[in-house]
């Protein structure tokens, strides 16, 4: 038996909590909901400092309180309702700092580091939700 070998066998007997996702759920959602908070002072005056229409600023700001709240919520929810609204809420943040990357980090690609790691937990709850299984079945039998 190789090392490799022994190493895929030991972690295949570790134990696998179904509710790791906690563990990127809690810090992007305090992220986005903070970011979200930090737009309502001064608020024409940062969209203006942006050169945002009032009516954009406010949907992110939207985005990003309702989609951290919305990724709380649905990760409580473990039903296909909650895996719904996970997925909704990584949409909503996924857009929101795709969009910051773009109008801000776009061309010098300068310090876009961490609005990277915040578009991936954004895509990772878009993509898996809170499982594997949207059908409503797949939630009974938990």
């Amino acid at each position: 038996m190789t090392a490799i070998d022994t190493l895929a066998s030991y972690s295949r007997r570790l134990p696998t909590p179904s509710y790791a996702d906690w563990v990127i759920r809690v810090p992007l959602a305090a992220v986005v909901i903070q970011q979200g908070w930090f737009k309502i002072p001064g608020f024409a005056a940062q969209a203006d400092s942006y050169g945002l229409p009032l009516i954009v600023f406010g949907l992110a700001a939207l985005a990003e309180i309702g989609g951290g709240i919305a990724l709380l919520l649905g990760g409580l929810l473990r039903n296909w309702f909650g895996d719904v609204l996970t997925r909704l809420a990584g949409l909503g943040i996924a857009i929101v700092v795709a969009g910051v990357i773009v109008m801000i980090y776009f061309g010098p690609w300068i310090g876009w580091q961490f609005q990277s790691m915040l578009l991936a937990g954004g895509v990772f709850f878009l993509l898996r939700g809170n499982g594997d299984d949207l059908s409503p079945a797949a939630y009974d039998n938990r």
